[in-house]
Parts: C-alpha cells; sequence; structure tokens
C-alpha cells in the first residue's frame, strides 16, 4: 500500500508523450522492465525498450520499481527544494503535463512525561526534516493555528492507564472545534510509547482523527517499554536504538509521501 502512490505517478509519467531527462533514464532505465505487446509502438528508454500509452502494460518486479520511484521523489524534492524547480521542469514535460511545486509541511506534536515519546518524535524528526519542512513541537504548545498551517501530522504520545496522555487529550480537546471542518482529507501517522500494550491509545488517536477527517497513511507504531511496577513506570525511560530506526522509517516514508504530494 505504501507504494500504491508512487506506482500511480510512474503510469502517469509513462503516458505522457514528453522526452525524459537522464535522472529518470539513469533510474528506471535500470530498474524498471515494462514488456510491449506486439504491434506497438515502443521507445527506448536508458537500456530498456518502453511501450507509450497502452492500457495493456504488463509491469515486473513491481517492489523495486516502487523502492525506485520513493528514491527519485526523494531526490527530486531535494533538488527543487534548493534549485526552485517544478515538476515539469524537473522531468522535461511540456506545458500541459505542468504541476506547480510548493513546499509540503510535516507537523510532528509529541508528549512526554518520562522522555520516551520525545525520543520516539526526535527520531523521527530528525529523517523527516531531509525531506520536507517540518517541524517539531509538544502538544501543550501546540494550538489551532499550527494544524491549519501543516499539510500532514504525526501524533506521538505515551498511553497513561490504557489511553493517551493528559496533555495530549487536552491537545485534541482545544484543537478539535477550531480546525474542524478545515483539514479535511490531510494525510497522518501516530506513534505510540506504552508499558505492555498501547491499542487503545492508538485506538483513541485514531477515533479522534477521523472526527477530522484525516487519512491515516501507515499502521499506527506502538513501541512498549514493558515497565511494570511504579519504579519502572515513573523512570526515564531510554528506547533502544533499533526501535529508534522504525520511527525514523516512519518520519521519512511520511514525509517523502507529503513532499511529492502523495498523501
Amino acid at each position: 500500500m505504501r507504494f500504491a502512490g508512487y506506482l500511480a505517478a510512474i503510469i502517469h509519467w509513462n503516458n505522457c508523450d514528453h522526452p525524459k531527462t537522464p535522472i529518470v533514464n539513469s533510474l528506471f532505465g535500470r530498474r524498471a522492465k515494462i514488456m510491449p505487446e506486439p504491434g506497438t509502438a515502443t521507445t527506448k528508454l536508458g537500456s530498456r525498450t518502453l511501450r507509450r500509452k497502452s492500457s495493456h502494460d504488463h509491469v515486473q518486479n513491481s517492489t523495486i520499481l516502487g523502492v525506485a520511484c520513493l528514491a527519485a521523489l526523494r531526490t527530486a524534492a531535494r533538488l527543487r527544494a534548493r534549485r526552485g524547480l517544478t515538476n515539469s521542469r524537473l522531468l522535461g514535460l511540456e506545458p500541459e503535463c505542468h504541476y506547480p511545486f510548493t513546499m509540503a509541511r510535516l507537523l510532528i506534536i509529541y508528549h512526554s512525561r518520562t522522555g520516551g515519546s520525545e525520543q520516539m518524535a526526535e527520531a523521527a524528526f530528525e529523517t523527516a526534516r531531509g525531506e520536507t519542512e517540518t517541524s517539531l513541537k509538544r502538544a501543550d504548545e501546540t494550538g489551532p493555528e499550527d494544524i491549519i498551517e501543516a499539510d500532514g501530522y504525526l501524533f506521538c504520545a505515551p498511553e497513561n492507564l490504557a489511553a493517551i496522555s493528559g496533555v495530549m487529550k487536552d491537545f485534541f480537546d482545544r484543537c478539535y472545534y477550531p480546525v474542524l471542518g478545515r483539514i479535511d482529507g490531510r494525510a497522518y501517522a501516530q506513534m505510540v510509547c506504552a508499558g505492555s500494550d498501547g491499542e487503545n491509545a492508538s485506538r483513541q488517536i485514531a477515533r479522534i482523527s477521523q472526527g477530522w477527517r484525516l487519512r491515516p497513511v501507515q499502521e499506527p507504531l506502538i513501541l512498549c517499554t514493558h515497565a511494570q511496577t511504579p519504579e519502572d513506570i515513573l523512570a526515564p525511560k531510554q528506547i533502544p536504538e533499533t526501535e529508534l530506526d522504525r520511527c525514523r522509517d516512519v518520519g521519512q516514508t511520511l514525509a517523502a509521501g507529503l513532499a511529492m504530494g502523495m498523501f
């Protein structure tokens, strides 16, 4: 599901009767393999022969193609950010295939009582800011205007007594009605730092987000610290690096999708 948007972009790109740039040739010429049917028009793309504008393309190795496309999208986002290029200029398309570019904004909102959620949010922020404009804000410092100005959201909170923390709930309470109906269809993902479960907190965030008409674009990430005693629960947390890598993946994927308008 993660690559569905990227593959759709490839189909549109392949059906566009315009020359492709060396950036696209060098990447897709090596990774994509689209076989033409007999009697159809073909064109050379890198070292491969591709057919233009057909409704019966047989795409092989779609997973590899999706990975290659994600890499291309990330490279394109960074190039455009540095040079102010539009999609059509970067891909060598004519004006009728022009898509104006604006930098998407990702907002990461978190609350942390013992440090676990904060580490998770900072890990996601670390990779997300390399893909698009990203802000990291504490829940008690975030207001409705911050929500409206962003294009996508990553919510990160601890689970306390089978629910999201009080400060995170207060954030949703303060912002819910002021932005209701103004952020419909925007993308979001969520991360939960829990002791042993986390499912209830995740469902709570999902219900609130559904009320906002937000679109979940990734599965919830729940990390469990396995703290069971009062002393362990109240003690400062240290999230293992392997788990923080999962948070980095969430941030990078969400930010990359927003940067190219896939989410």
